[in-house]
């Protein structure tokens, strides 16, 4: 074993120095991360902002009931679906390319309707289109019903 002696403790000094120095040097020279501690600003909508689509009633239905329940982003922009009609009801798919023109579409092969009663009360993006839930039913019989859109 090698006895220490004062040059050796000069030595371990300087070195701890010089890692004192490397490491302050080294903080020094970083650019510190930055965080913010202020809250975004809240997103408020005064009914000012809102402004009341005209009724159309080829698009939105004439004498009877109407009903949109539901309204999701996809295929054209926007599509709403629901139900129109009083005991006898039938699905209903309305779209929008922006929120301010709707369009209802044509059910001409009787997918929305039908004998006794359907109405969709959901619609979400899912697969390649859109799913719509809903139910059908006749004779005090109602089960749950799905629809897919390409």
């Amino acid at each position: 074993m090698v006895a220490a002696g004062p040059t050796s403790t000069i030595v371990d000094r300087r070195f701890v120095v010089a890692l004192v120095v490397v490491a302050i040097a080294g903080c020094g020279s970083a650019a510190s991360p930055t965080t913010s501690t202020e809250a975004a600003p809240p997103v408020t909508f005064s009914p000012s902002a809102w402004t009341r689509i005209p009724h159309d009633a080829a698009v939105f239905g004439g004498e009877g009931d109407q009903r949109m329940e539901s309204v999701t982003a996809g295929g054209p922009g926007l599509v709403a679906v629901g139900w129109e009609g009083g005991e006898d009801r039938d699905a209903a798919v309305w779209t929008s390319p922006n929120g301010a023109g709707w369009s209802r579409v044509a059910d001409d092969q009787g997918t929305f309707s039908g004998g006794g009663f359907r109405g969709m009360a959901s619609v979400a993006a899912g697969g390649p289109g859109l799913v719509a839930v809903g139910w059908e039913g006749s004779a005090g019989d109602t089960d749950a019903a799905v629809w897919t859109s390409p």
